[in-house]
């Protein structure tokens, strides 16, 4: 039986962008690409989407 991962990113108080809608805190460096290509190199299908709330 496959395995289901789930990835998400958020800040500390459980938000991603701040109240202004800036998320120029969030950092992808090449570790991170690296470590996400190698953990989706080994994945089957992938769906990703966002939530509809504004």
């Amino acid at each position: 039986m496959r395995k289901i991962i789930l990835m998400m990113s958020v800040s500390w108080d459980g938000f991603f962008e701040t109240i202004d809608r800036d998320i120029s805190w969030h950092l992808v460096d090449d570790e991170l690409l690296r470590h996400l290509n190698g953990q989706f190199r080994t994945t089957g299908p992938s769906c990703s989407g966002a939530s509809p709330m504004s």
